[in-house]
């Protein structure tokens, strides 16, 4: 997954050429994020090469109609809303722009919604553990992932393999030494 994390925070262009020489040099399936606003930009990340795009800060903050428009115009399994959360007493918050704007939805409400939407995958963050490599939000993952049906990607905060065990262990998966 390559997400342009600070696209939308500075309102950037997506990297288009980029992207499609990366796709060129791949032989895995190819998920791109960061800046997308439109049904063209899914469309030309598609022709760009990617498998699979990601949103965010748009549908949060703007008109999360577009995950409904581009799941039944690409398919579900092409659709990918990354959600940013962040730890509030009891509860976590979705936030946009790289981690750096508040919205006051609801982690957990928004992964449903973005299920009924038609979006195929979740690409999970923990603003509280990205880039730390001190281990996952391992409450945050299987909250998430046992509110909805779809696959949850969880991502920040591994540092080492041990991180990864750690979060298999708690949710179930036996992890050989």
């Amino acid at each position: 997954m390559y997400i342009d994390i600070v696209a939308s925070l500075y309102q950037r262009e997506i990297l288009f050429d980029e992207i499609e020489k990366t796709a060129n040099e791949l032989f895995i399936p190819f998920g791109v994020g960061g800046g997308v606003k439109t049904i063209e930009d899914f469309s030309k990340l598609f022709h760009s090469g990617a498998d699979k795009v990601a949103l965010n800060t748009y549908a949060v903050q703007e008109n999360p109609e577009i995950i409904n428009q581009a799941a039944q115009i690409f398919g579900n399994q092409a659709v990918v809303v990354n959600i940013e959360a962040k730890k509030w007493d009891n509860w976590y918050e979705c936030y946009t722009d790289c981690g750096r704007i508040q919205s006051g939805k609801n982690v957990l409400e928004w992964a449903k919604e973005v299920e009924l939407r038609g979006a195929g995958e979740i690409f999970l963050q923990c603003v509280d553990t990205d880039g730390r490599q001190r281990g996952y939000d391992i409450e945050l993952a299987k909250k998430v992932v046992d509110s909805v049906n779809i696959p949850v990607v969880v991502a920040s905060g591994a540092g080492k393999l041990e991180d990864i065990k750690e979060y298999l262990r708690n949710n179930g998966i036996e992890v050989s030494k």
